[in-house]
């Protein structure tokens, strides 16, 4: 073996090393990323359906202004998904039936993020688990 047969020798490893480190690097920052995109989605649609109770009928007065932070946050989240954009438009234009353009924005978005339980004539989506008033 030639004294630059060695040195190409060493400089290709090398050079497989680095790159299979780097290469390593990037698919785990994507996977990563695509992970964590996920999870803000999930806790939003979440955090979404905890609080709309806002907009029963049996309104809770401290879920309002934290169903409404959610709200807008849903905007930058899903700023993705043109459906979910319309809706959330439709919603700040339209007024008389929010119940109903809230309840197709929820399946928009857990449709999103796969999951495939929730469909427009679900009822549980606006009745919510909430404590009952009383006569």
């Amino acid at each position: 073996m030639n004294n630059w047969q060695f040195y190409i020798t060493i400089w290709v490893s090398v050079g497989a090393i680095i790159f299979s480190g780097v290469l390593a690097v990037l698919i785990s920052h994507h996977l990563n990323k695509k992970y964590e995109l996920r999870r803000i989605k999930f806790t939003t649609l979440s955090d979404l359906l905890a609080y709309r109770s806002a907009v029963t009928d049996n309104k809770q007065p401290e879920h309002i202004p934290k169903f409404f932070a959610v709200l807008n946050r849903v905007s930058v989240v899903f700023n993705d998904d043109e459906n979910i954009v319309k809706l959330l438009n439709r919603l700040l234009n339209e007024t008389g039936n929010d119940a109903e353009i809230i309840k197709l924005l929820v399946v928009a978005m857990s449709e999103n993020i796969g999951l495939k339980h929730l469909s427009e004539n679900d009822d549980l989506i606006l009745s919510p688990f909430a404590p009952r008033k009383k006569d």
